[in-house]
């Protein structure tokens, strides 16, 4: 059963609405986290902020004073997300709005939503244009597509996850 071309391009829509909320959240953070943009430092963590979430969950923040490499940049009320010890030393990128931890797991972890979302991209965009299935040349060059980026996006974040734990 052939689904419309109206509910097909409502299903292209869809997605590519994903695409862009995936893809374009984890692009704008992947350079900071793979440490390529932003003003590289250190922060030294000196206190924790635990705020409730709306499900009742503790969300813990570190918080302290950001130096710059270069020493220009310092920052008394930095904070990052993950909980680390007292007095630790975190290597960091501060982006316009943020602060990125640097760290491989958190560069593929970003880099494997970035991968989601192209995959996302990929599935919206003949949908929209075609509103209905292609050539069979084009399906076999999207499902490749769909494969590689699905299969990265996946590596990154087994990979992503494993040297999270191992480090």
């Amino acid at each position: 059963m052939n689904a419309s071309p109206a509910k097909v391009r409502f299903g292209g829509v869809v997605a590519l609405l994903l695409a862009c909320l995936v893809g374009g959240f984890s692009a704008c953070g992947l350079p900071f986290a793979a440490g390529i943009a932003g003003t590289r430092g250190t922060l030294t963590v000196e206190t924790h902020e635990y705020t409730t979430g709306s499900r009742g969950g503790v969300n813990v923040t570190s918080q302290g004073t950001f130096r710059s490499s270069d020493g220009r940049v310092v920052d008394h009320r930095a904070r990052v997300e993950p909980d680390y010890a007292m007095g630790r030393r975190v290597e960091v990128a501060k982006a316009p709005w943020t602060y990125y931890v640097v760290h491989p797991a958190y560069a593929l972890g970003w880099l494997a939503a970035t991968c989601l979302g192209l995959t996302l991209l990929c599935v919206s965009v003949p949908a929209l244009i075609h509103g209905g299935p292609m050539n069979a040349k084009r399906t076999r060059i999207q499902a490749r597509l769909l494969k590689g980026g699905f299969c990265c996006a996946l590596v990154g974040g087994l990979l992503g996850a494993i040297l999270d734990v191992a480090m």
